[in-house]
Order: C-alpha cells, then structure tokens, then sequence
C-alpha cells in the first residue's frame, strides 16, 4: 500500500515532518544527509516495524515512512538475520586470520613465551569453536522454520 500526500500545505508538512523527526530521535533542523531510521513496536498485539527516511530534495526535506507488519516485517527480520549471521562469520573468519598471523610472528621471535603461546593455542580453538557456532546460526537462518511473532 502506498500513499503520497500532496497538495498539503508546506507548514503541515513540516509540522508532521517535525513530529516524525522527533518520534525517530533525529534532530528537526534540516538534515544535509539522508538519514534512516528503524523502530520495532508492539501495536494492538502485532509486532511492526516503522522505518522513517528522510533526505533534503529539490524543493526541501522530503521523507518516507514504511510500516512492516506480518509477511513484509518477517522477511525484513530474516534479511537481517541472514545480514548479522554473514557479518559475524566474515568478523570471526578475519580474527582467525589475525590469530594464525600473530601466532606465526610468535614462532620466529626468538624469545617466545610458553604463556604466549598457549594463549594463542586456546584463542586458535575459541575461534575455531566460534565458527563452527556461526555456521550452525547461518545455516538455521538461511532456511528459517516457523516463525512466531
């Protein structure tokens, strides 16, 4: 469903755009920068999702408000759990990176640290630990089961 409102008067526009900003936390002097928020909501028994963007047009700011609710509002949560799954493999992927590079650095120093090392041993199997509970999660979310509001 889609509405546009036109013919309103400017100092109404402003008026509601002002009340949204202020609803979304943004501050009501003229942004320069699009802005987008989101806010979930629990609205007689139902979940929501309310999504306020605003950017400054041609002719001043103009802004777009999407309420998300049943179908719509449980892709848009299975998006963002595919999204956060990915991000934290990519995030536990690079720290294992990180981890076998510092622990090969170790290996030619030197003056290498039994404690060290064994620290680095057990972070190796943390994150090893860690990723496999990540693709467990990625694996759950990319085929999703019933989900209950």
């Amino acid at each position: 469903m889609q509405s546009i409102l036109d013919k309103l008067p400017l100092s109404v526009f402003q008026g509601v755009l002002n009340e949204l900003k202020r609803f979304a936390c943004l501050p009501v002097t003229t942004l320069v920068e699009p802005k987008q928020v989101e806010k979930e909501y629990v609205y007689q028994e139902n979940r929501l999702l309310l999504r306020l963007r605003v950017i400054l047009g041609i002719y001043g700011e103009e802004a777009t408000l999407q309420v998300l609710r049943g179908a719509a509002l449980k892709f848009y949560q299975q998006q963002q759990l595919t999204r956060l799954g990915h991000d934290a493999l990519v995030i536990s992927q690079q720290l294992s990176f990180k981890l076998h590079e510092l622990q090969q650095r170790f290996f030619m120093n030197p003056e290498l640290h039994s404690q060290q090392l064994e620290a680095l041993v057990a972070l190796n199997q943390l994150v090893k630990n860690l990723d496999q509970q990540i693709q467990i999660l990625a694996v759950k979310s990319a085929y999703p089961t019933n989900l209950k509001s």
